[in-house]
């Protein structure tokens, strides 16, 4: 995957993070902030029940146990620096 050079400026102006986190990006009120984690749970949560329905099949478990483990440190840091956006910190 090609994701092409990002300059020192794009960086300082978040744009880098914002091509990886584009909830994160939009978060400027509280409404918007709401929404964004509400968006990242669903995705959590839809992750789970995929995990416990498809949990049971031995050679799809790992797969499944992989994938979902990467979506919910993806989610988490997303709501995080949904956080940190709303805060102003970054």
């Amino acid at each position: 995957m090609f994701l092409g050079r990002v300059t020192l400026e794009e960086q300082e102006r978040g744009v880098f993070m914002d091509k990886f986190f584009p909830l994160t990006g939009k978060v400027v009120d509280v409404t918007t902030l709401v929404m964004a984690i509400c968006s990242y749970a669903v995705v959590l949560i839809v992750c789970g029940i995929l995990r416990f329905l498809l949990g049971y099949i031995p050679l799809v478990r790992w797969v499944v146990f992989l994938l979902c483990g990467l979506v919910a440190v993806y989610c988490l840091l997303g709501i995080v620096l949904a956080i940190l956006r709303f805060a102003k910190i970054i």
